[in-house]
């Protein structure tokens, strides 16, 4: 199985989340992506965030780890609870995002429910409603 790692990023009780199109389908689901050979959680965690939103960021905690079954395959996704220290978000991979937003509670459940949220995300939803209005 793959490790995958996620940054949950809050700013006023929302979620940073990006637009994600595989298989001509929108998939929400945080920030992050694959370790790379040898690479750390964290490490990876710091990497994406720069690779694909151009922020620098602290890991404050780990959130959980969720599997999830993709089309690329089966993954372990750790989760992190990350603090941006430096840059404002910007999709520097438009090829792969189509855009990034800022969720509620009510809006991630509305992506769930119209089928839009990654599996993974899914699973970790009700964990993480407490820190969302």
């Amino acid at each position: 199985m793959t490790s995958m790692t996620a940054a949950l990023i809050l700013e006023d009780e929302k979620l940073l989340v990006i637009h994600n199109i595989k298989g001509n389908k929108l998939r929400v689901e945080p920030p992050g992506g694959k370790l790379e050979k040898g690479e750390s959680e964290t490490a990876g965690v710091i990497r994406e965030l720069r690779e694909e939103l151009g922020v620098e960021i602290i890991v404050s905690k780990k959130f959980g780890d969720y599997r999830t079954n993709s089309p690329e395959g089966n993954f372990e996704v750790a989760m992190y609870f990350v603090k941006i220290i430096y840059g404002r978000p910007i999709n520097l991979e438009p090829e792969k995002h189509s855009g990034f937003e800022w969720c509620s509670a009510n809006e991630l459940r509305a992506y769930k429910q119209r089928g839009e949220l990654v599996p993974n995300f899914c699973k970790a939803l009700s964990d993480l409603e407490n820190y969302l209005i």
